[in-house]
């Protein structure tokens, strides 16, 4: 990394880190003003502030597909919403398009900064090798679903690099199984070889604040309804995010 690639990040993560710092406090004094009933929307603002927010000060350049209609006002109904997952980005760009709850790894809430902005954002967190915190974060899933909220998940349990989507699990999909909700599959193609793949997270965010620019094609598919059958549900999102994604890097500017 040369000078002023090391002088950028310094600067970006300067910059995240002091935005975020502002953004927590604001939060918690807001928590504490408003009122029972005015909290969800006062949450569903400020996650999709932040959000938008952190891509512009990470540089990124994010191209959306044909949106389905999908993006504006409110939701008829719950929304699970499947993507391919490759960076850190990957849940600030979907939060700022869809807002929402996102299911992420159990040790993101006891990170510095990005710990308790996760927990501000009601986040469901799961321990993958715990059979009884999966279990827990399907039921938690599920309620937030029943309730109409939209709830982001990455079936395939992890970052990877490529445009390959990997096997989706099944088990993200029982928590919608029979519910009157759609499933929207979204695709994500990046700029090759920014992938969050055998890194530590502050390795990761060193080559992403590096960057003069990170550029991110999203194609929104088409929402599919939950049935019952979860394996069925599985096979046929990963089918459908994985034409996405192909789809997301034919319009790739890199």
């Amino acid at each position: 990394m040369n000078l002023s690639q090391r002088a950028r990040a310094a600067i970006r993560k300067t910059g995240f880190g002091a935005y975020t710092a502002s953004a927590l406090a604001l939060i918690d004094r807001g928590i504490k003003q408003t009122s029972e009933a005015d909290l969800p929307a006062f949450r569903r603002l400020w996650r999709f502030r932040v959000a938008g927010t952190l891509v512009k000060l990470m540089g990124v350049t994010v191209h959306k597909g044909d949106p389905h209609r999908v993006l504006s006002g409110e939701p008829p109904r719950g929304r699970l919403i499947v993507s391919n997952h490759r960076t850190g980005l990957d849940i600030g760009v979907l939060v700022s398009m869809f807002d929402g709850i996102f299911l992420s790894r159990a040790d993101v809430k006891d990170w510095k900064v990005l710990g308790p902005l996760s927990v501000h954002a009601q986040t469901i967190f799961v321990d993958r090798d715990s059979g009884s915190s999966g279990a827990r974060a399907i039921r938690e899933i599920r309620r937030r679903l029943k309730e109409g909220l939209t709830v982001m998940v990455f079936p395939e349990g992890g970052t990877f690099g490529g445009d390959e989507v990997r096997a989706f699990h099944a088990g993200t999909f029982a928590a919608a199984r029979g519910l009157d909700v759609d499933i929207i599959p979204v695709g994500f193609a990046y700029d090759h070889g920014i992938e969050w793949v055998n890194q530590t997270f502050a390795e990761h965010l060193e080559v992403l604040t590096s960057r003069p620019q990170t550029d991110v094609c999203v194609e929104i598919g088409a929402p599919v309804r939950a049935t019952k059958d979860t394996r069925g549900m599985a096979r046929d999102l990963h089918r459908e995010v994985q034409r996405l994604v192909r789809s997301a890097r034919r319009r790739h500017p890199g």
